[in-house]
């Protein structure tokens, strides 16, 4: 079936209270909205799929029956995320705080996706070196046209890459365990297509 069939009322209707929730859980800000609006916007997808799914006539009863089950998890998910969010706009304790701070993970990783990987790292204090130590003289810069040698690029480009992943997956488990405790969602950062020269 075509995802051009339009979804039930009380889905839009959830989506459309969704999208007002976020904006007030955030006092109406706009960055903050639209950061939050982009995290859980993959969920609803799913979900408007799985709705699709549902609506067809070819799907076999033990498909169909699974795909009703995660729907229903999904809603009451939703519905544990609409009363953090609604907890969030009217006080300013935990809900607030894992609202904010859900807004920052997704910045955080906005910014790391345009990072640079030809950049040089920052370099970090160390207390057991001297302060004259050779690893606190600033590196220099290579002249315009010049580059380092493609493979030594390719292996720190592979390097930070693994990193990446291993680190934005702790933060999946920690999030999907969170999830698992308190019956709600907290969204999903869809990965940007990165392009490194």
């Amino acid at each position: 079936m075509s995802s051009t069939t339009r979804l039930p009322a009380d889905f839009t209707s959830l989506y459309r209270l969704f999208l007002r929730a976020t904006g007030a859980s955030v006092l109406n800000k706009a960055y903050p909205t639209q950061r939050l609006r982009r995290l859980w916007r993959p969920s609803f997808d799913s979900a408007a799929q799985v709705t699709h799914r549902l609506q067809g006539e070819s799907l076999e009863e033990g498909e169909r029956t699974c795909l009703q089950r995660w729907y229903s998890v999904w809603e009451t998910r939703m519905d544990g995320t609409l009363t953090m969010l609604s907890i969030s706009a009217r006080t300013r304790g935990l809900s607030h705080s894992i609202t904010r701070n859900l807004g920052h993970l997704a910045s955080t990783y906005d910014l790391y996706g345009s990072y640079n990987p030809d950049e040089p790292l920052p370099l970090s204090w160390r207390p057991d070196l001297p302060p004259d130590s050779p690893q606190y003289v600033p590196r220099s810069v290579d002249p315009p046209g010049h580059h380092r040698p493609i493979k030594k690029r390719a292996h720190d480009i592979d390097l930070r890459i693994k990193l990446n992943k291993e680190v934005w997956s702790a933060f999946g488990e920690v999030i999907e365990m969170a999830e698992a405790r308190d019956g709600l969602s907290l969204g999903r950062i869809k990965p940007k297509q990165r392009r490194y020269r």
